[in-house]
């Protein structure tokens, strides 16, 4: 977990200086690329909150369990628990259980039933005008994945918003409207940070492929503080996910060794693929004790490899990313693009994609070499060898 969280101010840029300077209470939106610190940042604030008025309540919101989990190994360093970084639902759960109207949990209720009775709960104890302002300051990251409604019962009952965001990163359905919200907010202040310094030149490359041109996507290549070699980005096709998963055995054992006490992420797209990547790495005796399933209630975050969806992987940074199964990222429709970008920017130094099936063109074109080679007429009428 190294480099992961500032313990110093000497390892900030002004720009990220700029916004611990900001204040407190007022609302605040933080934009800025993968690796720029936009989490860091809210922690920071937080600890500056806590510094200077150790009586206020206030929490850190974080979009998913996982992210959670992840964001609490920075709490440590900091003079607020862990207990202060919490999920949405903790946060409606804890409002309504304040104003005694938790509704019961149902037997068999599914998640997305359970989030629809909350909401209900919540949109009626904004009706009657409770709980309005509970919190001096409201610490929201991923901003952009939540809806119009969370982040009005957000401002509802914090005095103040701080949220970091990146609507490149966009990859759930329900910030279509939340965007709207955060681009027409009246923000006391809105910083954009331009440098940033987790992602080696080599995968930045990529990440810029796949988001030239779109959402007002700036290079990154350019505006890089990244220290260190230039990273490494290799492709694997042609294998179904058994032989993906053999083929990245060796490599994982590889990169322990060269990079101790750093995380390796194995990144799945679905929850059915998971456990098949999970099953078949404990079966290798040399990642015995290293390998932890990050969705799982048994996750443990000291273990070297976690493996995880790739939707829960936002927000989280890895020293090497292996990506299996990537061409069933067109299971994304309209965010695949977005889920790619996610994805390939989770990685600080490796990235490593494997697929069965060919990529979609702008996630192949984005990892393609050039070619320097003098192409003959009779390579062109060649056929795929």
């Amino acid at each position: 977990m190294s480099n992961t969280w500032w313990v110093d101010e000497d390892e900030l840029l002004d720009e990220q200086l700029e916004v611990l300077g900001e204040d407190l209470f007022k609302d605040l939106i933080l934009t800025g690329p993968p690796g720029s610190g936009k989490t860091n940042l809210l922690l920071l604030r937080a600890n500056h909150l806590i510094l200077a008025s150790p009586d206020s309540e206030f929490y850190i919101i974080c979009f998913t369990s996982l992210l959670q989990k992840f964001v609490r190994t920075g709490a440590g360093l900091y003079s607020f628990p862990e207990n202060r970084v919490i999920t949405q639902r903790k946060l409606l759960e804890q409002l309504l259980g304040d104003h005694a109207c938790l509704p019961r949990r149902k037997a068999g209720e599914t998640y997305p039933e359970r989030d629809a009775v909350l909401k209900s709960a919540i949109r009626e104890l904004m009706e009657s005008g409770a709980g309005r302002d509970t919190y001096p300051v409201l610490f929201i990251d991923e901003a952009q994945d939540y809806s119009e409604e969370d982040l009005q019962i957000f401002k509802y009952f914090a005095k103040n918003l701080c949220c970091a965001a990146d609507l490149r990163q966009g990859i759930y359905n329900s910030g279509s409207t939340g965007t709207t919200w955060l681009q027409t907010h009246r923000w006391g202040s809105s910083i954009t940070l331009q440098f940033h310094y987790r992602v080696a030149p080599a995968i930045l490359e990529v990440a810029d492929k796949i988001m030239a041109g779109k959402f007002d996507h700036k290079s990154m290549l350019g505006t890089h503080q990244y220290k260190g070699d230039p990273g490494d980005v290799e492709v694997v096709p042609g294998f179904e996910l058994p032989d993906q998963i053999e083929e990245l055995i060796p490599r994982v054992l590889k990169q322990l060794a060269v990079y101790p006490n750093q995380i390796i992420g194995i990144l799945v797209p679905n929850h059915v693929q998971l456990k098949q990547v999970v099953e078949q790495l404990l079966t290798s005796a040399d990642l015995a004790g290293v390998v932890t399933n990050a969705m799982d209630r048994d996750f443990d975050p000291t273990f070297s490899v976690w493996v995880s969806t790739v939707h829960s992987s936002k927000g989280l940074e890895f020293r090497c990313t292996h990506v299996v199964a990537a061409d069933k990222f067109a299971d994304f429709q309209e965010h695949e693009r977005r889920v790619a970008f996610m994805a390939v920017t989770r990685a600080k130094t490796a990235l490593t994609i494997y697929h069965e099936k060919p990529l979609h063109p702008f996630f192949a074109s984005a990892l393609a070499k050039q070619n320097e080679e003098k192409i003959s007429v009779k390579k062109i009428f060649g056929k795929k060898s």
